[in-house]
């Protein structure tokens, strides 16, 4: 089990104890934004950049020099995995990244990183948020936070604010989750949302 935190770095269970990882001991910042389990380890959206947790419980940050992102801060950090669902196409899983204003997936291919960035199609968000990321398996990706929740379809490099008048009972998210029907859900205090389709074409 590993915990991110927003002040106290990362939480690590492990050997049937807990561990804590800070700056102290290599993460890169104690800001943790997000947490996706990918190709048997632990990628890490903090504020300061990407990090890698491995098996053995130490942190690899060299990631940030392979990729050369547009910016140090990681808002939101998700997989989408070409083996989730019968019959969708993707070549490879891939892992999306959210910074200020920008957004990329990455994947590996033959030990190289490929990196894709979407830059002039993303102008919504908020600096030093922490965003929850949602691959629809559709060709779209669900974006959200506390205050906002956004559609952007990397397809046509369009996106859409999601709001009450789309049928949301809230503009917020809590928490999103895609289920085995590809249906949608949307958590907020107000209760659930479901299935909640984006008007981009």
């Amino acid at each position: 089990m590993v915990i991110g935190t927003a002040q106290s770095g990362l939480i690590l269970w492990q050997g049937g104890k807990w561990k804590s990882l800070t700056a102290n001991n290599g993460l890169l910042s104690n800001t943790v934004k997000g947490i996706a389990q990918w190709q048997g380890k632990c990628y890490l959206a903090t504020d300061n950049g990407l990090a890698v947790l491995n098996n053995d419980g130490t942190i690899d940050n060299r990631l940030n020099q392979l990729l050369d992102l547009p910016s140090k801060e990681i808002n939101g950090i998700c997989v989408e995995d070409k083996d989730k669902y019968p019959g969708y196409r993707l070549k490879n899983s891939r892992l999306w990244i959210y910074g200020h204003q920008w957004l990329g997936y990455f994947y590996l291919n033959d030990s190289n990183y490929k990196l894709t960035l979407f830059r002039k199609e993303i102008s919504f968000g908020k600096a030093k948020e922490t965003y929850t990321l949602l691959p629809d398996y559709r060709g779209g990706l669900y974006i959200s936070n506390l205050y906002d929740i956004f559609y952007f379809n990397y397809k046509t490099r369009t996106w859409e604010s999601l709001q009450v008048i789309n049928g949301l009972i809230s503009d917020a998210a809590y928490s999103m989750f895609i289920d085995f029907e590809k249906n949608i859900w949307i958590a907020c205090a107000r209760g659930l949302s479901k299935n909640i389709q984006p008007n981009v074409q």
